[in-house]
């Protein structure tokens, strides 16, 4: 795996009843890793999100 410099997170905005941002620094969107992701997330008081579920492609 050839290593690189990820200069700065990429913005990605989530559902929710309010504003939250998402800053993602390695992961799906910014590395195009699905086993591992870093992200700072902001979001005001009260807010809430759907349910998740628990992915079927997950190992154990």
């Amino acid at each position: 795996m050839i290593q690189r410099l990820i200069e700065r997170p990429t913005i990605i905005e989530a559902t929710g009843n309010k504003l939250k941002q998402i800053e993602e620094f390695a992961g799906r969107v910014n590395s195009d890793h699905e086993a591992v992701s870093i992200a700072r997330m902001r979001s005001p008081a009260g807010w809430e999100e759907p349910g998740q579920r628990r992915s079927s492609k997950r190992s154990r």
